[in-house]
């Protein structure tokens, strides 16, 4: 079994800061974990026609938000608008 794990990356190009990225890409079933250092699962636990429902095992001092979120929390600090709760 090929267990290079170059083999689980797909590249893709950031159009906006005109770079290549690569991403880790990995298939899960229903159930299923994916673990991200020693600290953070990653679980899915529904599945349906458009969605997955994924519960994210961290610990309570890293942050996890939806991307949509990440992004407006960045701009906020940017711009200098304080912190509030997302």
């Amino acid at each position: 079994k090929n267990l290079d794990p170059m083999r689980f990356y797909t590249r893709k190009i950031d159009v906006v800061h005109k770079k290549e990225l690569s991403m880790l890409v990995l298939t899960r079933n229903l159930g299923e974990t994916i673990c991200i250092g020693e600290n953070i699962k990653v679980t899915i636990l529904a599945i349906t026609h458009h969605h997955v429902r994924i519960g994210i095992d961290a610990p309570k001092d890293v942050a996890v938000h939806r991307e949509e979120i990440y992004n407006k929390i960045q701009t906020e600090k940017a711009m200098g608008i304080s912190n509030h709760k997302h």
